[in-house]
C-alpha cells in the first residue's frame, strides 16, 4: 500500500498518493506553471497509522511535492426551453482546470 494524504489545495480537500493525477479548478492568484511545494496536509496514512491535524499536520518534514502538468477549459453547456412555446436558449460558458501531478510525499 502507498501513501494516502488527505491535503487541502484551493480551499477544496483532496485524497491523494503518490504518481496521482488530480484536477483542480483554476485561480488566477496561483501560477500556472513549475512547482509547488504544499505544507497544507489534513490527514496522512502510512503503512500502519494515521496522523490527523489540527488543522494541520505538524511536522516539520511533513512536504508534499507537486507539478502543474497542464492548464484547460471545460466547456458547459445550459439549454433552456419552454415546452410547446417555441422558445430555446442556449448558454455556455467555460470553466478552466489545472492538472496536478503529486511528485512526492515526505
Amino acid at each position: 500500500m502507498g501513501k494516502n494524504t488527505l491535503i487541502s489545495l484551493y480551499n477544496k480537500q483532496f485524497l491523494i498518493k503518490e504518481g496521482d493525477l488530480i484536477s483542480v479548478p483554476y485561480n488566477p492568484l496561483y501560477k500556472t506553471t513549475g512547482t509547488l511545494v504544499l505544507k497544507k496536509i489534513l490527514m496522512f496514512k502510512g503503512s500502519e497509522c494515521f496522523v490527523f491535524g489540527n488543522p494541520y499536520v505538524c511536522f516539520l518534514k511533513s512536504k508534499v511535492f507537486l507539478k502543474i502538468v497542464k492548464s484547460y477549459k471545460e466547456k458547459n453547456l445550459i439549454l433552456k426551453k419552454n415546452k410547446r412555446k417555441g422558445f430555446q436558449k442556449r448558454l455556455g460558458f467555460s470553466k478552466k482546470f489545472i492538472t496536478i501531478q503529486v511528485l512526492k510525499i515526505n
